[in-house]
Parts: C-alpha cells; structure tokens; sequence
C-alpha cells in the first residue's frame, strides 16, 4: 500500500515540473518574440524613411526638368509665331491687288479659252463634223429604232423607198393622204384608255382594209354611233351579240329586241267629254263579328304538396313538361328549407313561364340524391294579358262588342276582357283591342273568348 501511495506521489511530483517547465517556455518564447517585433519595426521605419527621401530628391528633379521644358516650349511657340506671321506677310504679298500672281493666271486662262482659242473651237467643231446631217452615227440609231417599231406597226407610205421607213416620215399632218402608223399588234392600257372626240375629231372602228368604217364620237351629253353615208352597204349594227341573233339590233332605220321589230305606239286618242257623275250611293258596311284567342302562361306561384318531402339534397331538379309543338318549354329552380326542416322543398322559382300551352303541364321533381319522402307539385296556368284579334277586327259595329270568356272548372274564378273599337278613319266600326281585365283562375285548357253585340246581330 505505502508503494502505491509512494508512486502516486512521484507522478505527481512529475506533472508538476512538467508544467512549470511549460510555463517557463512560453514566458520566454514571448519575450522573445516581442524584441524581435521592436527590431524589424525600427528596422522598417528607417528603410522607409530612406525612400521618402529618395523619392522627394527625384520629385526636386523632376520639377527642375519640367521648368526648363516650359521655357523651351515658351521659346519654341515664340519662334513659331515669327515664322507665321513672314508667312502671312508673305502670303499677303503674293496675292494683294499689285501681285500678278492671278492675275497673269487669269490671262492665261483668258488666252487659252478666248474667242480666238482653238481648244473649245476645235472640239466645237468635232462634235458637229460626228453629228451633222452626213455623218450616219445618229441616222443609223434613228433606223435601228425605227426596225424596232416594225414589230408594232406597218409604214403605208408608198412615196418610201429607202426601205429605212423613218418614224418622221409619218405625221399627222403628213402630205401624202396615205401617210400613217397601222397598230399591228394587240396592246392593253393597263391604266385606262380616254380618248377625246367631237364632230370634228370622230373615233373610226373599221374592217381589216379599212375600206368601210363606223364613226363614233361623244359630245357633253351624248353618244353617236353611225356609218358616214359615203361608205355604202348596209348599216346595222348588233349589240349583245356579233350577227342578226344579237338580242338587240339596229337595221336600216329598224329596231329590233330579241328578234321583235320595235313599233311605236299609237298616239292616243282625244279624251272623250266625262259623263256627269251618279249620285254616290248610300256606303253599306258589312257587320262582320270579329274573332279572339287567348293563349296560357304558367302562374309564377307552384304549389308544393306532401309537406315539401324530406331527405332532399342540393342535386334536387325540377322539370316541366313541354307544351304543344311551336311553344317554349317553362323552366323553374327549387330550394330547399334549412334549419329543422333541412331536407324538404321550401319554394319553386319559376324561372321562365314558356309559352304556347293551351293545358296545365305536369311538373316533376327530380331527387337526385337522399331518400326520404317525395314532395308533389302542381302548376296552375293563367290567361295571357295579350289577347290576339282575328277576322281582321270585324266590321260594322256601332258600339264595342261584349267580351266573354268561358270560366273554368269548378272552382276557379271567371275572368274577364272588354273590347274597344277604333278611332282613326277606317277602324271605327272594328275591334282593334281586347284589354284582360281579371285573368281569373283554376283554368285547366285554353277557355274560348265570344264577342257578341255592339250592334251586330
């Protein structure tokens, strides 16, 4: 035990130098470490300082050399300057009012291009030797274009025989009577074609000799179309067609319309003497009973039955039956109740009434979802407050008719309508409305409407 205790000692004993040796080491090395930072900074400090001086001795000289480029530059504009100023001067000399300069150089352009020069003259002078009237520069130009022009056209002067068949040999106002261009290709104006014409100016259209010819021309209000009597033969001509078929033609002094000869009417005869009129009779007006119908609309009140059903869910539909064919069929949306009643069929909403039922339609309610009791529903129909007149009106009445509609089932409640007669000229003895006064109810069918009375038995 004692060398156990006695072991555990010396280890500790141990440990403890070793940490004072630890210690030791690290006072030392930073003192160390600190003497060397003071020397490399103080060693810095001075390198640096040397350099700023350095430095600030080349900046001196620097600035020495800078002066004297200045004041060699300034020497140097100052000698520039006195050799601008000769050279103006100079200049000046050469070309002011007493210099012959120009002015011997404006005589001798004088000299070169005066009247008497032969440089222009001479030039003058071969330009018209190439292009007078013997030289055959232009003149063959002229024939080539004028070759070019016999692809269009045909030269009937007979008078040609040079065979160049020249394009000013032909004018207008040509001696030689035959003297012209014949067109001898199809050409289009893709821009229009206008052409002016009077009496004295007439536009020809003739056969392929040219020998007989119809004149046209137009003047501010009309066109003429005709063959000068000195062409001969015959003259008609064919519109619509290019023979005697042509539905409109003109022969002679004739004219035809599809092949009937056009005869003018006769003038009319004198108008004989009136007879005194009769004495008008007495207007009898024919009393005409005049018709009505009435046409259905659902009643926007559904009535719902079995205590409005119960186990009903959002998917509940509800459809109406269509009416006859030509009508529109009524549509409505149901609710359902909330609350302690959830599940049953609160309301029906009619959405639209239809048109055309001349009978109450079944209405059936879709569930669509949930179990539970079904609802019924029934529909009643009412009379339409339009109420449509037949028999144009009817006729002769003194007074309104009386309007009658048959009641309904057992139950229901009459309804009723007056009539009103017209008041313009020509419908005051006619039924020209039927107003709806009670639209009754529990109708079941389309009721009959009977107008009795008004001074028509």
């Amino acid at each position: 035990m004692e060398a156990i205790e006695y072991l555990i000692y010396t280890l500790l004993f141990l440990v403890l130098i070793a940490f004072i040796g630890v210690i030791g080491y690290i006072i030392y090395d930073n003192y160390t470490y600190k003497n060397n930072l003071t020397s490399d900074l103080n060693t810095n400090f001075i390198d640096i300082n040397q350099n700023f001086n350095s430095t600030s001795n080349v900046i001196g000289t620097l600035h020495e050399k800078h002066s004297s480029n200045i004041g060699i530059l300034g020497n140097r504009i100052t000698d520039t300057n006195t050799v601008f100023s000769s050279n103006v001067i100079d200049i000046n000399s050469r070309y002011n009012t007493s210099s012959n300069l120009f002015k011997d150089t404006v005589s001798d352009f004088n000299t070169r291009y005066n009247a008497s020069s032969n440089l222009f003259k001479s030039t003058a002078i071969d330009y018209n030797t190439r292009y007078n009237a013997t030289s055959n520069l232009f003149k063959d130009n002229a024939n080539n274009f004028n070759d070019n022009l016999n692809k269009y056209f045909t030269f009937a002067n007979a008078a040609n025989t040079d065979g160049n068949k020249k394009i000013f040999e032909y004018t207008t106002a040509a001696v030689d009577p035959t003297a012209r261009l014949n067109l001898i290709t199809k050409t289009t104006a893709t821009a229009g074609l206008k052409l002016n014409t009077d009496t004295d100016k007439e536009f020809e259209l003739c056969n392929a000799m040219g020998t007989k010819c119809f004149n046209m021309y137009s003047t501010d209000d009309s066109l003429s179309i005709y063959k000068p009597t000195t062409q001969g033969g015959s003259k008609n001509i064919y519109i619509g067609g290019n023979n005697e078929n042509a539905p409109l033609k003109i022969v002679g002094n004739d004219v035809f319309i599809n092949g009937v000869k056009y005869v003018p009417p006769a003038a009319p005869a004198a108008p004989a003497a009136p007879a005194a009129p009769a004495a008008p009779a007495a207007a009898v007006i024919p009393k005409v009973h005049a018709t009505a119908t009435i046409a259905f609309i659902i009643s926007p009140t559904i009535a719902i039955g079995n205590n409005g059903g119960s186990g009903y869910t959002s998917a509940l539909t509800v459809s109406i039956a269509e009416p006859p064919v030509g009508g529109t069929r009524a549509t409505a949306t149901p609710t359902l109740d909330t609350g302690a009643n959830a599940g049953k069929i609160a309301s029906i909403r009619l959405d639209n009434p239809g048109a055309g039922y001349i009978s109450v339609p079944t209405i059936t309610l879709n569930r669509n979802g949930g179990t539970g009791v079904d609802a019924t529903a029934t529909i009643s129909l009412t009379i339409s407050p339009t109420i449509t007149i037949t028999n144009g009106g009817g006729s002769g009445y003194t007074s309104a008719p009386i309007a009658t509609i048959d009641p309904p089932p057992t139950g229901g409640t009459q309804a009723t309508a007056t009539a009103t007669l017209g008041t313009a000229v020509g419908t005051t003895d006619k039924v020209v409305s039927i107003t709806l006064t009670a639209a009754g109810s529990g109708y079941t069918s389309v009721p009959k409407i009977t107008l009795t009375g008004g001074g028509i038995v």
